[in-house]
């Protein structure tokens, strides 16, 4: 059969329209695809989205956006030539702080601000992030007069934004871990080696009033003892304990943030976290045969249990109105972001990265 020169520019025309579309959907297939990153997620002050690190197929790490309806999921970052990570929002819910690292050999992690919807990234600072509290709190949760707690080589300092005023609280270099109070007039940190060094020697747990006023003072603590967190009313310090000889278990405990009274044993877990009203802790403890399952007590440790025995956890923060988690799903070598209410009821998947 004859075809006219016509006909063949047509079909030639459509063949190649097909195959950009192949192209373009095999692509869009692969970018969807992506590895969440091991790191809790965090959500948005009011609670309608969580942020999250991935990293997609053939690309860098990256925080996306999605909401806990399904309804929709966002990239924020692609900056050039860095992986970004470590994002927290602002009290209003505005802004949006992160780190972004470079591919070098040994990445330096610079600090950087965005808008919540992902535009308008600007860079911050290059300073070393191990100056700083690692949780970003202390450039999120400003004091009220808007200075910001440096951990330099030689202590504490109280200082401007801009890095000038420097006021020294305490310490000499071998402060980390540090967080403000919920009230921003005290801060905790670790002072002290690791609680998991394996020679024993434990760190300890100071706070500091950041009027300059009154000395450090230091909370009853033990060996092997790691992540101190402030009670949402500033009350109460949450600690865990890893003894190392009880089998490594890990184990919850709290003390009066006063320093007034002992330090007292909740339960056997880790990864315990505060609900917004400091009534009760979740946590990730052995139920079963799951040594990864999430579960509830009061503050005092009383009334305590198990939520979820099917599924490995890890990573559970609670929504800001206290009335669900959001936590990583742990299977294969790729994490799933989930939600569900603190009663158990209602799990339902986010991420769609599973296998």
């Amino acid at each position: 059969m004859r075809t006219f020169p016509s006909v063949k520019k047509v079909l030639i025309s459509l063949a190649a329209i097909c195959t950009v579309s192949i192209l373009i959907a095999l692509w869009s297939t692969l970018e969807s695809r992506y590895k969440v990153q091991n790191s809790p997620p965090v959500w948005s002050p009011d609670g309608q989205t969580l942020l999250f690190s991935a990293t997609p197929f053939l690309g860098k790490t990256e925080i996306y956006q999605i909401k806990v309806d399904r309804t929709k999921l966002k990239r924020l970052t692609n900056l050039p030539n860095r992986s970004s990570h470590s994002p927290i929002f602002s009290p209003d819910g505005q802004k949006i702080f992160f780190l972004a690292a470079d591919n070098q050999p040994v990445p330096e992690a610079n600090r950087y601000v965005m808008n919540s919807d992902g535009s308008n990234p600007t860079f911050i600072s290059n300073e070393s992030w191990q100056k700083l509290s690692p949780d970003g709190k202390n450039f999120v949760n400003q004091r009220p007069d808007d200075k910001e707690i440096a951990f330099l080589p030689k202590g504490i300092f109280l200082m401007d934004k801009d890095g000038l005023n420097k006021t020294y609280l305490s310490g000499n270099g071998e402060e980390y871990i540090p967080s403000l109070s919920p009230d921003r007039q005290q801060i905790l940190y670790a002072k002290g080696r690791s609680g998991n060094s394996d020679d024993g020697s434990n760190p300890t747990f100071w706070v500091i009033n950041l009027d300059t006023s009154s000395k450090p003072r230091k909370l009853p603590s033990s060996r092997w003892d790691y992540e101190a967190t402030w009670s949402p009313n500033g009350k109460q310090v949450l600690y865990h304990n890893l003894n190392k000889q009880s089998n490594n278990l890990p184990s919850i405990w709290v003390v009066n943030a006063d320093g007034a009274s002992k330090s007292r044993k909740l339960a056997t877990g880790y990864n315990g976290v505060w609900s917004p009203d400091a009534q009760r802790i979740a946590f990730i403890c052995r139920a079963g045969d799951n040594p990864n399952s999430i579960c509830l007590m009061n503050a005092d440790g009383s009334n305590l249990k198990v939520l979820k025995q099917d599924i490995w956890v890890q990573n559970v923060v609670w929504s800001p109105d206290g009335k669900k988690f959001a936590f990583l799903k742990l299977g294969g070598d790729n994490p799933s972001l989930y939600v569900m209410n603190v009663d158990g009821s209602g799990l339902h998947r986010l991420t769609l990265n599973e296998k």
